[in-house]
């Protein structure tokens, strides 16, 4: 289903849970607000989902990462999404593109995004993110770009890190 760039407006609503064959959900470039719900987790074969370019707020729903374990592509860049990434986002084994920009999340980088080995980009530019990062990053091989800047990242650069990311393009 794709219906970006309208001017939908409102709450996504919790029968989207019921859309259980959906592969792709865009609804980016609109004007939809509140949080994201937790129904979304029932779409389990969900490849992709761009919710970007909105006005969605709150924590990502609980089990958010475990649910959507067949993501390639996870959009959720320029809303205004609060809390941590979940630890269990090391579940979503096959996602490729990670984009969390532009929101106002906040905690430590979970050691779980360095188990998604086919990562190939990630975006968590502009946020609150603390802390060091993961060791466990340098476990990223197919990592080719990665956006951190305009956190709140304090900590010495492990040559670990570096030394593991062997695809990385741009930093």
């Amino acid at each position: 289903m794709q219906l970006n760039h309208h001017r939908l407006y409102g709450s996504l609503p919790t029968h989207i849970g019921n859309l259980i064959y959906l592969k792709e959900l865009s609804l980016a470039g609109n004007l939809l607000s509140g949080p994201i719900p937790d129904s979304i987790v029932l779409l389990h074969g969900l490849e992709i989902l761009d919710l970007h370019d909105n006005q969605f707020s709150a924590p990502l729903p609980l089990e958010f990462c475990s649910g959507l374990r067949n993501l390639s592509i996870l959009r959720l860049n320029n809303n205004m999404l609060t809390g941590a990434i979940p630890e269990s986002i090391g579940r979503m084994k096959g996602l490729q593109q990670l984009y969390l920009g532009h929101n106002r999340m906040d905690g430590f980088l979970p050691k779980g995004l360095g188990l998604l080995g086919k990562l190939e980009l990630m975006q968590l530019q502009h946020n609150r993110f603390m802390g060091e990062l993961p060791e466990e990053f340098g476990q990223l091989k197919a990592l080719k770009f990665m956006f951190l800047n305009s956190n709140r990242l304090v900590g010495e650069l492990s040559p670990t890190i570096f030394s593991g990311l062997k695809s990385l393009e741009y930093l």
